[in-house]
């Protein structure tokens, strides 16, 4: 082609040497045929080196570079033998290799591993540029990839385990699970359940969203569980609202405020032990004491517990809340009513003794001295420890200055001891204004008359046996007393010797007053002795 070329521009250079170009065209196409020969002869052997290269690109599976230096062999020598040998068996190979490639990037893509499957159909592409279903399979894959980076990137990552890390739909399922979780919290249970529904049409095993559908249906149930509890609360169907609340409480067994409103309906009810129970199981789920404390107390005092119940109901520095005031009183009256009633009756027993005893010493007393009182404490106390007729002076003295009966009757006695028995009568008469001494007093001062030989000993014992069948109260008779009658019971002559003496009567009547024995008609202190 050269050598033609330049034949062409010499003849037109030479257009007035017709013989010289004829001359020169013959020259130089001897010479190109000379160069064509040894061309075609060394072309050959250039040719079998580059398919040598072919051979040694296929061993390695290099396909691009085996294709590159079959072109250049073929170039070469287009008609070598060994090209198009070559030629059909690396079409083959080739053909062998993307098939194999499209077989293990459909099973990755199926089975959702995108980076495999992009290798894969890196590899095809790399065999045949021009194949135009891998390369849009690959630009698929690669936007895929592109979504899944992007759920990346808001949080949302599927574990490798899970054999579905490079699942777009999956990833979307789970984006879509993420929503329906907030509509779910957000209280749009209707929404939540209808993206869960949609999300298992598309990935009916996802666990996640089976779970989620039930907790969705679980809370539609207690939601119109609750409405109805509520109508029933505002309708005043206490029982019917108790049944609704059992049901929830079998649904959320912890849920401590459920506990909280069964029991201010059975309190309401009056069921004050079951209303404890449930009190109590919700302070054991984590409702605060302070929001229990004073139902507690409406059920101790319910149960009768009302020192319980006041003691929870009264204000603590703690805890917030107390009880109204009538219910403490009513709950302090009833813990201790027995006590009260007691405190009561002593407190009013107390005040009658001091309005008695005010009125019996302003009785004894009259308008004596306190220095008169003093002597006369002193006196007895001095009769218990020593005998009163040391000092029977100081007798006489109070007798007369007190005029009080017991003192009189004592005087008598002492006076019938010292033998004065003339003076001892007007003692004897003025102390038988007591009705406890009468009797005493009208015997001793028969005994005396009959001493004196009187005639009215006899009206005496009758007297004292009347008031002795009459019943006379008991009267105040100390040991001294005792002693002292003993002794002038001697000194007056009571004998066995005197027994017809003294009315058999009279007798008995003394006896029943415990100042002398009937067995021997002795005085009481030989019969002691005896």
């Amino acid at each position: 082609m050269q050598v033609l070329l330049a034949v062409i521009v010499a003849r037109k250079k030479c257009n007035k040497m017709p013989g010289i170009c004829v001359c020169l065209l013959v020259f130089l196409l001897c010479i190109t045929s000379l160069r064509v020969i040894a061309a075609g002869s060394a072309g050959n052997g250039t040719a079998d080196l580059w398919l040598s290269k072919v051979e040694d690109a296929m061993k390695q599976r290099n396909f691009i570079n085996a294709q590159a230096y079959l072109t250049r062999a073929k170039n070469l020598a287009p008609d070598h033998p060994g090209v198009k040998d070559l030629e059909e068996r690396l079409s083959k190979e080739m053909q062998a290799a993307k098939d194999a490639c499209k077989k293990l990037a459909n099973f990755y893509r199926s089975s959702k591993d995108l980076p495999k499957a992009i290798t894969q159909y890196q590899q095809i592409l790399a065999i045949d540029p021009n194949d135009a279903d891998s390369r849009k399979a690959l630009a698929e894959m690669n936007q895929q990839v592109h979504q899944i980076e992007q759920y990346h990137k808001t949080g949302i990552v599927v574990q490798a385990d899970s054999g579905r890390s490079w699942d777009a739909d999956f990833y979307s399922a789970v984006s879509q699970m993420r929503r329906a979780r907030d509509a779910y919290d957000s209280g749009n249970l209707e929404i939540a359940k209808d993206m869960v529904d949609q999300i298992l049409k598309r990935e009916k095993e996802f666990g996640e969203a089976k779970k989620m559908r039930v907790e969705i249906l679980r809370a539609i149930q207690m939601k119109q569980l609750l409405t109805e509890y509520n109508d029933s609360v505002n309708k005043g169907a206490l029982q019917e609202a108790i049944e609704h609340l059992d049901r929830l409480i079998m649904m959320r067994p912890n849920d401590a405020k459920l506990y909280l409103e069964r029991g201010q309906l059975l309190l309401r009810l009056k069921s004050f032990q079951s209303a404890r129970k449930d009190f109590f199981s919700a302070v054991k789920r984590g409702q605060p004491f302070a929001d229990v404390r004073l139902h507690l107390s409406e059920c101790a005092a319910g149960l009768g517990e009302f020192s319980h119940a006041y003691a929870l109901g009264s204000a603590h520095p703690n805890l917030p809340g107390v009880k109204t005031s009538n219910f403490l009183w009513l709950c302090y009256w009833k813990t201790y009513m027995a006590q009260i009633v007691l405190l009561g009756v002593a407190l009013l027993f107390l005040l009658w003794a001091c309005v008695v005893t005010f009125g019996q010493v302003d009785k004894f007393y009259g308008r004596r001295s306190f220095a008169v009182l003093i002597q006369t404490a002193k006196y007895l106390v001095y009769c218990y420890l020593q005998d009163p007729m040391s000092n029977p002076a100081q007798a006489t003295f109070l007798a007369k200055q007190l005029r009080l009966p017991w003192l009189h009757y004592l005087n008598a006695l002492i006076l019938c001891r010292q033998g004065k028995l003339d003076a001892s009568q007007e003692s004897f008469q003025a102390s038988m204004a007591s009705r406890a001494l009468a009797p005493r007093a009208y015997f001793m001062l028969g005994l005396v008359r009959r001493k004196l030989k009187q005639s009215l000993q006899e009206h005496d014992f009758e007297q004292m046996i009347s008031l002795v069948l009459a019943g006379p109260p008991p009267a105040w008779t100390p040991e001294f007393l005792l002693r002292l009658e003993r002794e002038v019971l001697e000194s007056l002559g009571v004998t066995t010797t005197q027994r017809e003496e003294i009315s058999p009567v009279a007798v008995e009547a003394a006896t029943s007053l415990g100042m002398i024995s009937i067995a021997s008609f002795q005085p009481y202190s030989q019969t002691q002795k005896g």
